[in-house]
């Protein structure tokens, strides 16, 4: 160390030589001093450098490990590179590269592609593959490679972090979306998902065919935009459910009478629920719509009175006319206690028309001012009027006909239309008379149109038992034929059918050839002109001592409908409400 002219501190190399005469006798010595002070901090600064590098080499937690291009071989390797393997020091170093891969083949050509290489331009691949640790386990691991030159030698730098466990999330998370695919898929009902901003994420098939919306077109879009909902009455546009779950935090469901239109203009009544998504933390981070079409139920709805009234009609000589549109309003009663209107009503008009004739029963909607006559709270209504071209009824006992035990018929208690009045009038609505002797009489029943969230009993829900087998039907009307189709096929039942007796038995021989015998039969009793029910079973059972067979009629006094055991029926199906085994 010395110090130059300027007082700074260098450090200095001496080297020195003697000076030899011929004779070799020192004469002398020559000293030359050289400045490497510079040259002495860039040392130190090496020394720094890789005593940093060594404790980073040392700390870096993926494991790093450094492959010589000539030998193909383990030159270094960090402490996480032996936890992650499970080799000492000594043991890794000098093994070949490609020892630690799993798939050699893939691992070899990847290096060959590094290996050939001209030069580093700084970036680093990242590849996938499964290694290996010293035990033979296989596990998957994400590389970053790159290389540096030194001495001449090309020098493989590869970092390798092992990433089982975030496979293994990403195998259960991708497990758990195709779960959750599958099951929207498998739903019947549309199904929309949206984000806290109330922009679609996700749409089911069924959800796609109502809105019209293909998913992609539909993802990041407004709600409001794919879900376009209208009220049926006054056609406005419906609020939009996801805000009202956003701003509520609970489970929001809209009126009976919304509309869907979908962006190819076509409209479905449908019922719909919307709820919050929330995460772990309990927080809300989006919102489910589930919705359905409703319009078909609207139609079979409308088919609970047709059928009422055909079935109630059967075995007499009244006909009946429907005028019954498809865009009916929903209403909110009891099933069975309308049918028992309807029933009666019917039993009314059948009484009216001894000789036969035309019943003609209409539906439609209406709605009803503050001042209306009948004295009903002003909304929309569903108004079903039921017109005979009977005897009529006279202005004296007119007024008196929803009286208890007030009759003018020859039969029956007289209770009929009183029930039918109590019923309606305990559902908010209102029966109405207007008759003229010679001319006929109409019944009119109004019941106030729902605008409550559709709701289902759990009686409802799980009413409904799904069967399997071969069922023939025999029935000379063609409506009942249709009916026993539709109905039983629903249920998840094989239904044939024939128009008499004879049909029949040729139908059930046929079947018992085949080896696809039937699992029951279903027999009207009487056929006008034809082979009915008590003669048909007689030939069945020589066929077939076992088989199972119901009878049918509208006849409720028939004998048969009794005792039908006795005739070898084992049920029967009366008055269309049910069977009695």
């Amino acid at each position: 160390m010395c110090v130059d002219k300027v007082g700074r501190e260098i450090t200095v190399l001496f080297s020195a030589s003697d000076i030899l005469d011929k004779d070799e006798n020192v004469q002398g010595m020559v000293c030359v001093a050289s400045d490497i002070t510079d040259r002495k901090l860039a040392e130190e600064a090496l020394k720094v450098s890789e005593a940093n590098y060594r404790q980073l080499f040392a700390a870096e937690p993926d494991a790093i490990i450094i492959t010589d291009s000539e030998t193909k071989r383990i030159v270094d390797v960090n402490p996480a590179a032996l936890k992650l393997y499970g080799y000492s020091y000594d043991e890794i170093c000098g093994r070949p590269a490609i020892t630690l891969s799993a798939e050699p083949q893939k691992s070899k050509k990847h290096l060959q592609q590094i290996f050939s290489q001209e030069s580093f331009d700084g970036t680093r691949e990242v590849v996938q593959r499964l290694h290996k640790s010293k035990d033979g386990r296989i596990f998957p691991v994400e590389i970053a490679t790159g290389f540096f030159t030194g001495d001449g030698r090309k020098i493989i730098c590869a970092i390798m972090r092992d990433i089982s466990k975030r496979k293994r999330l990403e195998d259960e998370l991708a497990a758990e979306k195709e779960r959750l695919a599958v099951t929207l898929r498998s739903i019947g009902d549309g199904v929309i998902s949206t984000d806290l901003q109330g922009k679609v994420v996700s749409l089911n098939k069924v959800a796609e065919a109502l809105t019209a919306w293909p998913e992609e077109e539909a993802r990041g879009e407004p709600l409001t935009n794919v879900f376009h909902i209208v009220n049926e009455f006054n056609r406005k546009r419906c609020e939009d459910p996801v805000r009202k779950v956003m701003e509520t935090g609970g489970i929001v469901g809209l009126a009976n009478n919304t509309i869907l239109i979908g962006k190819d203009g076509k409209e479905h009544v449908i019922a719909d629920i919307a709820a919050p998504i929330m995460n772990r933390q309990s927080k809300i981070i989006g919102a489910v719509l589930v919705f359905r079409d409703v319009s078909e139920k609207r139609k079979m709805e409308a088919e609970l009175v047709k059928n009422s009234t055909t079935f109630s009609l059967r075995g007499s000589n009244v006909r009946c006319e429907f005028s019954i549109p498809e865009d009916l309003l929903p209403v909110e009663a009891d099933e069975g206690q309308i049918g028992q209107v309807i029933n009666n009503l019917i039993l009314n008009a059948t009484h009216a028309m001894p000789e036969g004739g035309i019943l003609k029963i209409r539906s439609e909607n209406i709605i009803l001012s503050a001042d209306n006559e009948f004295s009903l709270p002003a909304g929309p209504y569903l108004k079903t009027s039921f017109r005979d071209h009977g005897v009529g009824i006279g202005p004296d006992h007119l007024p008196k006909v929803f009286d208890p035990y007030f009759s003018t018929k020859q039969k029956g208690s007289g209770l009929g239309l009183t029930v039918a009045y109590s019923i309606v009038d305990k559902h908010n609505g209102r029966l109405t008379v207007e008759s003229e002797l010679g001319q006929g009489t109409t019944f009119t029943m109004y019941l106030p149109a729902s605008e409550k969230p559709a709701s289902h009993s759990t009686d409802e829900m799980t009413s409904l038992i799904i069967g399997k087998g071969k069922i023939l039907v025999m029935d000379d009307e063609e409506f009942i034929r249709e009916v026993a189709i539709h109905m039983l096929g629903k249920i998840g039942y094989e239904v044939a059918v024939a128009d008499d007796g004879n049909q029949a038995v040729e139908m059930y021989r046929q079947a018992q050839k085949s080896g696809e015998p039937f699992d029951t039969v279903i027999m009207d009793l009487t056929v006008p002109g034809g082979m009915g029910g008590k003669e048909a079973i007689q030939k069945l059972k020589k066929l077939d001592p076992n088989v199972k067979a119901l009878v049918s009629s509208g006849y409720s006094n028939d004998p048969i409908m009794s005792n039908f055991r006795d005739y070898g029926f084992q049920g029967v199906v009366k008055n269309h409400t049910g069977f009695k085994i």
